[in-house]
Protein backbone atom coordinates (compact mmCIF):
# COMPACT_ATOMS: atom_id res chain seq x y z
CA UNK A 1 0.00 0.00 0.00
CA UNK A 2 1.12 3.32 -0.69
CA UNK A 3 0.20 6.20 1.35
CA UNK A 4 0.97 9.76 0.75
CA UNK A 5 -0.48 13.38 0.79
CA UNK A 6 0.63 14.19 -2.61
CA UNK A 7 2.84 11.72 -5.17
CA UNK A 8 3.12 11.53 -8.86
CA UNK A 9 3.73 8.13 -10.23
CA UNK A 10 5.54 8.04 -13.90
CA UNK A 11 5.52 5.49 -16.51
CA UNK A 12 7.23 5.43 -19.88
CA UNK A 13 5.07 3.98 -22.72
CA UNK A 14 5.04 4.50 -26.17
CA UNK A 15 2.13 6.98 -27.25
CA UNK A 16 -1.47 5.14 -27.40
CA UNK A 17 -4.21 4.83 -25.36
CA UNK A 18 -4.37 3.39 -22.02
CA UNK A 19 -6.64 1.90 -19.41
CA UNK A 20 -5.36 2.55 -15.77
CA UNK A 21 -6.91 0.16 -13.15
CA UNK A 22 -6.63 1.92 -9.65
CA UNK A 23 -7.34 0.07 -5.75
CA UNK A 24 -7.58 2.79 -3.49
CA UNK A 25 -8.59 2.89 0.05
CA UNK A 26 -6.87 0.75 3.15
CA UNK A 27 -8.16 -2.34 4.25
CA UNK A 28 -6.95 -1.08 7.51
CA UNK A 29 -9.64 0.73 10.42
CA UNK A 30 -8.34 4.16 8.59
CA UNK A 31 -10.94 6.41 6.84
CA UNK A 32 -9.85 8.44 3.55
CA UNK A 33 -11.70 11.12 1.84
CA UNK A 34 -11.20 13.34 -0.42
CA UNK A 35 -7.93 11.88 -2.90
CA UNK A 36 -7.75 13.30 -5.82
CA UNK A 37 -6.76 11.16 -8.69
CA UNK A 38 -5.50 12.77 -11.40
CA UNK A 39 -4.27 11.28 -14.87
CA UNK A 40 -2.05 13.36 -17.66
CA UNK A 41 -2.28 16.51 -15.29
CA UNK A 42 -6.35 16.53 -15.35
CA UNK A 43 -8.35 15.41 -12.08
CA UNK A 44 -10.22 12.49 -13.51
CA UNK A 45 -12.02 11.73 -9.91
CA UNK A 46 -12.46 12.50 -6.33
CA UNK A 47 -12.56 9.07 -4.42
CA UNK A 48 -13.80 8.85 -0.56
CA UNK A 49 -13.25 5.43 1.19
CA UNK A 50 -14.46 4.37 5.35
CA UNK A 51 -12.48 1.71 7.42
CA UNK A 52 -11.88 -1.57 6.05
CA UNK A 53 -13.10 -0.28 2.12
CA UNK A 54 -11.06 -0.28 -0.89
CA UNK A 55 -12.56 0.35 -4.22
CA UNK A 56 -11.33 0.21 -7.72
CA UNK A 57 -11.78 2.43 -10.51
CA UNK A 58 -10.36 2.20 -14.46
CA UNK A 59 -9.62 4.91 -16.20
CA UNK A 60 -8.89 5.61 -19.78
CA UNK A 61 -6.34 7.85 -20.77
CA UNK A 62 -3.87 9.19 -23.97
CA UNK A 63 -0.63 9.22 -23.96
CA UNK A 64 1.22 11.69 -26.11
CA UNK A 65 4.21 12.83 -24.33
CA UNK A 66 5.81 8.67 -24.32
CA UNK A 67 4.88 9.03 -20.38
CA UNK A 68 1.97 8.24 -18.24
CA UNK A 69 1.53 10.97 -15.77
CA UNK A 70 -0.61 9.67 -12.18
CA UNK A 71 -1.15 11.75 -9.73
CA UNK A 72 -2.56 10.95 -6.19
CA UNK A 73 -3.51 13.52 -4.13
CA UNK A 74 -4.92 14.58 -0.86
CA UNK A 75 -7.90 17.39 -1.45
CA UNK A 76 -8.79 18.10 2.51
CA UNK A 77 -10.87 16.23 4.90
CA UNK A 78 -10.75 14.67 7.92
CA UNK A 79 -7.70 12.69 6.84
CA UNK A 80 -4.65 13.98 5.56
CA UNK A 81 -3.71 11.13 2.98
CA UNK A 82 -4.44 9.27 -0.47
CA UNK A 83 -3.91 5.83 -0.56
CA UNK A 84 -3.54 3.46 -2.97
CA UNK A 85 -3.60 -0.31 -2.76
CA UNK A 86 -2.54 -1.77 -6.05
CA UNK A 87 -2.12 -0.19 -9.91
CA UNK A 88 -2.20 -1.45 -13.28
CA UNK A 89 -1.47 -0.20 -16.90
CA UNK A 90 -3.26 -2.31 -20.36
CA UNK A 91 -3.01 -0.90 -23.22
CA UNK A 92 -1.96 -0.97 -27.04
CA UNK A 93 0.20 -0.83 -27.46
CA UNK A 94 1.31 -3.45 -24.27
CA UNK A 95 3.56 -1.89 -21.59
CA UNK A 96 6.90 -3.39 -22.09
CA UNK A 97 6.24 -7.07 -20.12
CA UNK A 98 2.98 -6.66 -20.47
CA UNK A 99 0.43 -5.61 -18.07
CA UNK A 100 0.91 -6.51 -13.99
CA UNK A 101 -0.46 -5.48 -10.75
CA UNK A 102 2.18 -3.19 -9.25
Amino acid sequence: MSELLDGTFLADLPNGAYTVDLILGDKGSYSHDLMGVYLEGQLVDTISTVGGQVVSRSFQVNVADRQLTLRLRDLGGRDANATMEALRISGTPAPAGGTAWW
